[in-house]
Formats: structure tokens, sequence, C-alpha cells
């Protein structure tokens, strides 16, 4: 088991909710509302879980019923609670369960080498599950079974890459899936296998629906072994500040995903709120998808658990050399990526899907994507439907579509240290031009567009990514933790302000989840959800906040996370997670 799940262990045998029925007083803060009439306060009365005042320290202490629990934050800073819009909290916990890949050497030796050190420390595992391998280490061919099969062949392995977008497997795991020159792709050209001149699998599986396939030899998608490996992992959020996360998929898991965390929540176990998904990955779902929509949410709405978005995984990525272009990639001139929908079918699905009042949370990265998915959008928002539509990633805007985010009311979802990469592969596939606009999308919020931020976990370097501290400060530098600024992508007006990036993870979020009613600013009957900060991030040099900790996190008024009753190796923990140590 590795340290990010002693951590969730440590924190879940440290720190239990306390329940207060009386008013609570919090004062001595520096209360940062995101409240446009009163951005700043020093005191907040919470009753019944929700903000009764917000203001000053003497009217709030007259404002509260008598025997109320006073709390002084001795001047810290407190946001509201802060909102991921983007994270796989159910698959990144199972993929973060097993063989962490370390890429400070990015080889097939390397990753051959750390295979082999794993099998030996863990000898009782029937099968092998690892995360984070760079697939364009192994050039056109991509990962061979038979590279894998000369370390470990009697038990499968399967290994996803670090953007969970491709797998590679060994021929036994091939094997018990039932794979081989026989089984059809599951979308041909967007979910499929590479294959040989004679049609078997050589080993790498391309794509979500793919990988489902793949997996089932390793027995990690049961329901069983999903709830033990959340209720280790899900400590993490309120500790890093969240107390609202949308789970932006859980991949092939999405019921058993579902089943473990109604479980926890009965267990008392969920301390953050989740808004999750209905994954879409192929068109044949197309038919029956509103009746599963509201038969999925019908089965797991719960007080903590909110099922009201479908999320359509519509292209693929740049590393894997599958996101939807215009032009063709450089080494490929047959190749320009494939999406699921495009065009009248994605125009129609939208406009049934808002017509039944759910939310739309689309993965799009190339050009070609952005753009029909904005033209998608715009149909529906013709025939007048309000709902909440996303575009996630976002990551190759063409300049004659940045302002239709503002105009079609399109929020514009990313991951900012993915701004801070070199980007070498991108340039190489896709050209100087192409690559030195990936996310850029500075013009498309001049000309009005939301932005929020998520942290796509755990494709962004694991539990560092997901920490918000981490996002935050690469939004602002355009770089890696503590590094100078512009030396990942380039700037391209689209470098952040702080208040920008807290206002990405609160009140914007809440609006791309459909909550900005409830959360996402502390202001009067909201509920009461606060991320107490140990340092002013305020006052703190950009490259400096990536390591400021969570003193503590607050849920409708009761916390659900407090440094000073965590044990000590759970403080330097959380500390090495910052530091990029984890």
């Amino acid at each position: 088991m590795n340290r990010l799940y002693y951590l969730g262990l440590l924190l879940v045998l440290s720190f239990s909710m306390p329940l207060y029925g009386a008013d609570q007083i919090f004062v001595n803060g520096k209360f940062y509302t995101q409240a446009e009439r009163q951005p700043w306060a020093e005191a907040v009365v919470v009753r019944d879980g929700r903000f009764a005042y917000v203001g000053d320290i003497k009217t709030a202490r007259q404002k509260a019923v008598k025997g109320a629990r006073e709390w002084d934050l001795g001047g810290r800073l407190v946001l509201p609670g802060l909102i991921d819009t983007h994270a796989h909290v159910v698959f990144g916990s199972v993929m973060g369960s097993g063989l962490i890949i370390n890429n400070a050497e990015p080889t097939v030796e390397s990753y051959l080498k750390q295979l082999r050190a794993y099998a030996e420390a863990n000898p009782d595992l029937p099968a092998i599950f690892g995360f984070g391998f760079y697939a364009n280490v192994f050039g056109e061919a991509g990962p061979l079974s038979s590279q894998l099969d000369s370390v470990v062949a009697d038990k499968p392995v399967v290994l996803l890459d670090d953007g969970a977008h491709s797998a590679w497997g060994n021929s036994l795991a091939f094997k018990l899936s039932g794979i081989d020159k026989n089984t059809p792709d599951p979308v041909p050209g967007a979910h499929y296998f590479r294959r040989d001149a004679s049609g078997a699998p050589t080993g790498f599986a391309l794509e979500p629906m793919a990988i489902a396939m793949l997996l089932q030899s390793t027995g990690v998608t049961s329901t069983e072994y999903i709830e033990a490996v959340l209720s280790q992992f899900l400590p993490m959020l309120p500790a890093m500040g969240f107390t609202t996360v949308f789970d932006a998929g859980m991949i092939m898991a999405t019921e058993m995903g579902h089943e473990a965390l109604r479980k926890l929540e009965q267990k008392q176990q969920l301390n953050t709120r989740l808004v999750t998904s209905y994954s879409l990955f192929v068109p044949e779902q197309v038919e029956g998808i509103v009746e599963a929509l509201k038969t999925h949410q019908k089965k797991y709405r719960s007080a903590r658990i909110s099922p009201n978005t479908l999320k359509i995984h519509n292209d693929g990525t740049t590393e894997a050399e599958s996101a939807a272009q215009f032009q063709p990639y450089l080494n490929n001139p047959d190749n320009r990526g494939a999406m699921i929908l495009q065009g009248e079918a994605l125009a129609e699905l939208t406009e049934k899907v808002a017509a039944a009042g759910f939310n739309i949370h689309a993965h799009a990265l190339g050009e070609r994507a952005v753009k029909e998915t904005l033209d998608a959008f715009a149909k529906a928002r013709a025939k007048g439907h309000k709902n909440r539509f996303t575009m996630a990633h976002v990551e190759l805007i063409r300049p004659a579509d940045q302002g239709r985010f503002g105009e079609l009311d399109i929020t514009i979802q990313t991951t900012p240290v993915w701004a801070a990469y070199g980007r070498g592969h991108a340039r190489a596939v896709l050209g100087g031009e192409r690559a030195s606009r990936i996310y850029s999308y500075g013009e498309a919020l001049r000309k009005g567009a939301r932005l929020t931020f998520g942290s796509d976990f755990p494709v962004s370097n694991g539990l560092q990514g997901l920490n918000p501290m981490v996002q935050i400060e690469s939004g602002i530098t355009r770089a890696l933790p503590g590094a100078a600024v512009g030396s990942g992508q380039p700037l391209t007006g689209s470098q952040l302000s702080l208040a920008r990036m807290i206002q990405g993870y609160t009140i914007d979020a809440a609006y791309q989840l459909g909550l900005e009613q409830q959360v996402g600013s502390i202001e009067v009957g909201k509920s009461a959800d606060m991320a107490v900060m140990e340092q002013n991030i305020f006052a703190l040099a950009p490259q400096h906040i990536h390591a400021a900790p969570v003193y503590m996190t607050l849920l409708q008024g009761q916390p659900v996370y407090h440094a000073e009753q965590a044990p000590a190796e759970v403080k330097s923990l959380i500390k090495a997670t910052a530091a990029g140590q984890h």
C-alpha cells in the first residue's frame, strides 16, 4: 500500500466530525467572501449549518444565540469551501492503489525495472495494476505485451498512462479479458486496440472503452475494492480545503463507484459533497441516455451525492494523438484524431439531455472538438435551454471561437498546472504555431468567459496535482511549483491573478455545478463551507503559494479536517505532497 493510502488511513483515525447544536461564532478571521457587496468580513455566525450572519465581530456576538460556541481563528485567511470542478475521485482512488510509476527517468527500461521491484515486493497479488507511464516514450509502435511479459508473465498486468487514456497490458491480461485478433474494437478509430499485421493486439489499448475491457482481468473494479480504497482516500479532500468535488467520470465503475459512495455516506464517512456524472463513451448509448440519467439520479441522489450531469468523453488527448483537430498530426498525415459524436448527432444529444434537465460536461481538447461542441451548445441555447454546459480541458481554441464561450454562457474548465509543462511532444506532433496556443484562454476570459479549475485527479501528478494551492500557483505563473514565471507554456495573455484563481475554485465553480445559490461564497443563507488557511496566500510571493497548508475545513459549519488534531506524520506527509515528494 503506497503513502497516499497510509495518509488517508491516518486522517480517518485521527479525526471524527463533532456536532454542535447551538450557534457557532467564528471570529478574528480574514474572511474572503466572494460576495460582491461585502468582499471581506471579520466574523460569521453559523446556525443549522448555514451562515446566519457575515460581518464584524461585535455584531456577530450580538446576533448569536446564548450559549454559542466561539472559535477564534487567530487572524487566519478564510476562503469559501473550495470546489474541484473536474476530478476522478472514484477511479483515481483505484488508480492510486497499485504501482505508481516514477517518471524521473521516463524510459521503457525504467518502467520495467519499477514493475519488477513492485512485483517482488508484492508476491501475493493476484494481478498488478499501475498508473503513470508516458505513452510517447514508446514511439509509433506503442508499448508491447512482450515487454511486460519479460518481467511478469504468470499474472495479469495492466498499467495506465499518465493521462489515463491508454493502457499497457501483458499477454495474460489480454487473454483473461478475452481480447484477441477476433475481438472487435469498441469504437473503431477512437476506442481501440493497437494490432499487428495479423490483427492480434500488440499490448496497447487506447481510450476508456478499450481500457475497460482490458481491466476486467485485474479485479480492481468491484464495489468492495472501490469502497476500501475510497474510504482511505476521501479524507484527503477536506485536508486540502475541498468541501465540494465534481467527479467527472468513474470510467467503467459508474455503478460500483456510486454504490461504494452510498455505503460510505451511510457509515458517515463521506465528508465532502460530491456532484457526480454519468459517462457516455459510444454512440450506441445515445438512444437510452435520458432514461439512464433519470434512473441513475433517482437511485443515487442523497444529501451529499448529486448525480446531475452527463459527461461526454468526446475526443482524446494530444499525448495519444487522438484529440480531434482540423489539421492532421505532423507525424501521420492521415490522423486528425477522432470524436465519438459530431455535428448534428452531438447537437441532438445536447438538446435531448438539456430538455430532460441535466447539465453537460464535455471533454474537448482539440480545435475541432472545441468548435463542434460550441456549435452543439449554441443550438441548445437557441432553443432556450439554460442548463449548465461545460467544456473540459479546452487545450486548443481557434481564435474565431474565443468569444463564443462568453456569448453562450459556456464554462471553460481546465487544470492550471498543465500550462506549466514544456509540451515537447505537442510541438513535435502539432507544430510550433498550434503548440504555442495550448491553454491560451486569456482572450476568452476578456470576452466574458467563465473559467473554473480542477485537478483531473489523478492525472496531474497525483496528490500534488490534487492540491488546489499547487494549481492556484501554476495559474498565476504558468510554471511548475516554485519555478520562474512562464517557464512552461507561453504566457499568451493567460496569466491569472490570485483573485481570479480563487474565483474559479469557489463561486464560478459553484455556478458550473448549478450550486451557486447554495455554496461558493460566504453569504447569509448559504451552506457554511469554509477553508481556513494556515497562511494568508495574498501575502505570499506566487512561488510560495503551493506550500500553503490548510488549517481547518468546515462543511455545513462542522469541522471535517483540523490540522491540530492530525498527527505530526499527517502534517509532514501533506507538506511533502505540497513539495512534490509524494
